[in-house]
């Protein structure tokens, strides 16, 4: 819908997103009425057909149909028939730098599975656009009062706190081509999904915790086991009104696969079943009747109960592992704690060597909040707590530990509560030319150019903390455009020189220099062309209230403007 007059109104809608893995959640509200209680879960759905899907969260899932003219039809979530090929945790191939070896190996999986043509970050376009037109639909129908075309709309996208930038700045890129942010006056802002959480589980004043609730001046390990990673980042709330979170270290972060408990599945049921298992190509999708119920068991098992039998027609004969009568794959309590227990001992253990590493800072871990669709799972929760008992660490989890980041999220929007980031995760820099140095330089040519880095990582962060970064650059009187490919190292000791294994591409800055006055500047003749030194200033923008990086390009003093980014997709 084109742009209308908005009302003349400092209120606005504000919708919390929370992009799983797996599952995708949208919580809303409405400015005026900051009471958490206010805040409105989205659980309508389309599906196949004019009927609508009641359930808290959609399949994060792409499908692609094409007719007898070529015309494509973009489906997804429900809308997706059984037995069509579908595309999910696409996700997880918008960070490149994840080092788990599950989670890699995760990835290589999906990375197969790709249509033709498409990349992942095409993909996860072409469901955010579907997500942003059905909160329009939604917001249309359910506040009448308020129609959402006469009102702002700030968008708050609760992404990984573990992912790198440039893995950052794909998702805000996706969201903003998918059209969020993208009417007049409209905002699209992006919070660490641990942030969130945190926000979403003290906001809630009649939250139901399990264990202890959270406690000011505690410093906390967030815990999201979440359908398709475990992230684990460590802050300390520093302020109760409104909620402030600061940031205890940025050494703290680590990434654990859980998809390849599903993986774990896949291969079991193959040993057992062999072709009679693979034929079932449409049960092996997250979306399928057998999924479901496995994700149903995973997050509600309990240590010795029994397992939930999974459905599925298989032509395979009758078995302590298949009931041929009743069409179900059955399952032991301890198959399926085997299943689990590899990525719960690197839950726990990545708390303990957190526990050990906090007290050598003189910052001990105090208390452990487990949130995410898993975190909710009992199994989970009892051996959590079982190992922070062992390390006299406090541990809770909010009840409705699925939803706390969509509904964190439009806290944070509501400016109930803020985030601050205190260290610079990252050394910035760019690639730059200068002359060889024999006394210093290696006589390696492939080490050349060499990346020049300028901002030491770990140093302290304030709101509106700028990064400069100087460079210059020949053009002619026609070229009135500078592209900069802005690179990241995450290294405690930033390198000398181009490392394509530690330094990474986070974006391409896009500087436009239409109102520059080249007559001004010095030129030279070089193979008969005059060209035009530019000395130029990237400023890198971080402590942004939108946390997505952000930059303006100086001449001098003079601001040339804000800079575009451009996305390698």
């Amino acid at each position: 819908m084109a742009d209308v007059p908005r009302i003349p109104n400092r209120h606005c809608f504000v919708v919390g997103i929370d992009v799983g893995t797996q599952w995708t959640r949208v919580c809303y509200g409405w400015s005026a009425n900051v009471d958490y209680s206010e805040i409105t879960t989205m659980r309508t759905w389309p599906t196949t057909g004019t009927e609508t899907k009641t359930a808290e969260a959609v399949p994060t899932e792409m499908a692609y149909s094409q007719d007898q003219r070529g015309k494509i039809s973009h489906l997804w979530g429900y809308l997706i028939p059984p037995g069509m090929p579908r595309y999910s945790c696409m996700k997880l191939l918008l960070d490149q730098t994840a080092d788990d070896p599950d989670l890699r190996a995760a990835m290589a999986t999906v990375r197969k599975q790709l249509p033709p043509g498409r990349s992942a970050w095409q993909i996860m376009v072409d469901f955010l656009r579907q997500i942003y037109a059905h909160i329009l639909v939604v917001l249309n129908r359910d506040s009448p009062d308020r129609p959402y075309y006469r009102f702002r709309i700030k968008f708050w996208m609760a992404i990984p706190a573990e992912w790198s930038d440039q893995a950052q700045c794909r998702m805000w890129g996706a969201a903003k081509q998918a059209g969020f942010g993208s009417r007049t006056d409209d905002e699209l802002m992006i919070v660490p999904e641990s942030e969130a959480a945190v926000f979403g589980a003290v906001s809630d004043p009649d939250a139901q915790f399990y264990g202890a609730p959270v406690q000011l001046n505690e410093n906390m390990l967030v815990c999201d086991c979440g359908g398709g990673t475990v992230d684990i980042s460590a802050y300390r709330i520093t302020n109760d009104d409104p909620w402030e979170l600061s940031e205890r270290s940025i050494g703290s972060r680590a990434r654990y696969g859980t998809v390849n408990i599903d993986r774990r599945l896949h291969q079991l049921l193959f040993k057992r079943f062999g072709q009679a298992y693979v034929s079932l190509l449409r049960d092996r999708r997250s979306s399928s009747r057998m999924m479901r119920s496995f994700e149903w068991n995973k997050r509600r098992y309990r240590s010795r109960l029994k397992v939930k039998p999974l459905p599925a027609i298989l032509r395979a004969p009758a078995s302590p592992w298949y009931d041929p009568v009743k069409g179900e794959v059955i399952l032991s309590a301890k198959e399926m704690e085997q299943l689990l227990l590899p990525v719960v001992v690197r839950i726990v253990g990545i708390i303990s060597d957190q526990a050990a590493r906090s007290k050598e800072t003189g910052e001990p871990v105090d208390y452990v909040l487990l949130v995410g669709g898993w975190g909710a799972s009992p199994y989970v929760r009892d051996q959590v707590r079982q190992a922070c008992a062992n390390l006299q660490i406090r541990i809770g989890s909010p009840a409705d530990s699925a939803h706390v980041m969509a509904r964190g999220a439009v806290v944070r929007g509501f400016g109930q509560a803020t985030g601050m980031r205190e260290r610079c995760p990252q050394h910035y820099g760019l690639m730059m030319s200068r002359p060889y140095r024999a006394t210093t330089d290696s006589n390696r040519a492939d080490l050349y150019p060499s990346p020049f880095l300028q901002q030491q990582m770990n140093t302290e962060i304030v709101p509106d903390s700028v990064i400069p970064i100087p460079f210059h650059c020949l053009l002619q009187s026609h070229e009135r455009t500078v592209t900069i490919r802005l690179r990241s190292c995450s290294q405690e000791d930033a390198p000398k020189y181009y490392d394509p294994a530690v330094v990474q591409t986070v974006c391409d800055v896009v500087a436009n220099l239409q109102d520059v006055d080249f007559s001004r500047l010095p030129r030279r003749t070089v193979k008969e062309r005059i060209v035009y030194k530019v000395e130029l200033m990237l400023e890198i923008l971080l402590g942004q209230k939108h946390r997505a990086l952000t930059f303006r390009v100086r001449l001098g003093n003079q601001l040339v403007g804000l800079a575009s980014v451009q996305f390698q997709t």
